[in-house]
């Protein structure tokens, strides 16, 4: 991914303190809507996460903002609890 697109993993993990702000992070762009992310990194970040099981998506914020999922990790799309059937 391209470092000026590239979402900061530490800052777009729920729940995570991060020290950096978003202008001096060496690690990417703090991402804080899935629509500041390239389609084409979202799609990178699905499938690394359908093949990892380490994250999933919430299914109303990605519908609402329009992201259309790759077919094959559609199993990523959840809610709160986690994603609605197993990968």
């Amino acid at each position: 991914m391209d470092k000026a697109t590239k979402p900061c993993p530490g800052f777009v993990c729920q729940g995570k303190e991060y020290e950096h702000s978003g202008s001096d992070c060496p690690y990417g762009v703090h991402a804080f809507k899935c629509t500041l992310i390239p389609t084409k990194e979202l799609n990178m970040m699905a499938k690394h996460c359908s093949k990892t099981g380490h994250a999933w998506f919430i299914k109303n914020y990605m519908i609402k903002n329009e992201y259309k999922i790759p077919s094959d990790c559609e199993a990523l799309l959840g809610n709160s609890r986690g994603p609605s059937r197993s990968t």
